[in-house]
């Protein structure tokens, strides 16, 4: 049987779907955050958050998951969910990027599905930058004076296999340097 439908279901979908996206930078005058998102479709599989873990600590995960549309939405909202489940664990990326990929393989272990993500922290007293990630490519750190470091961390894509391993990258950061994530 089918059902009438107003028309507004995409409209709402993404309304729904870009609740987890839309939250408050942190005013830090040590520290600025901006991001920028641009999705394929209406809905997609895309996620960010940034969440301050201590007075000297912001934690970081951008995700993709692959594909577009209905499905890769939900894997997004599932994502979301993850996030605030393990969100303390933050402060240590490659712990919370094996517990996320264990939740999740255990949902996409029937279909095809997975996600690629960086999962990092910063911390503002020590002045590192401790990355891991599932999946994703270099990551820049790019210097006042135009100069550019290249920072990788290997890692599968999280929901490829339960238990895998992800290891942490460490880099100094300094005043003026800026972090380009991207996916």
């Amino acid at each position: 049987m089918g059902r009438l439908t107003d028309g507004h279901d995409p409209e709402r979908a993404r309304a729904i779907q870009q609740l987890p996206l839309q939250h408050e930078l942190a005013e830090d005058p040590r520290i600025e955050f901006a991001t920028h998102y641009v999705p394929h479709d209406i809905i997609g599989g895309d996620y960010n958050a940034i969440t301050k873990l201590s007075e000297n600590e912001y934690g970081i995960m951008l995700a993709d998951v692959m594909g577009h549309g209905i499905g890769a939405a939900l894997y997004t909202m599932h994502l979301s969910q993850l996030h605030g489940r393990y969100s303390e664990q933050l402060a240590q990326p490659a712990r919370f990027a094996a517990a996320v990929n264990n939740e999740l393989a255990k949902v996409v272990k029937t279909d095809t599905a997975f996600a690629t993500a960086v999962c990092a922290v910063v911390d503002l007293d020590r002045r590192v930058l401790r990355i891991a990630s599932a999946g994703g490519g270099e990551f820049l750190i790019v210097h006042p004076d135009g100069k550019y470091d290249s920072l990788e961390s290997p890692g599968l894509p999280l929901a490829i296999m339960e238990d895998a391993h992800y290891e942490e990258a460490a880099t100094e950061i300094r005043k003026g340097d800026s972090l380009l994530l991207f996916k």
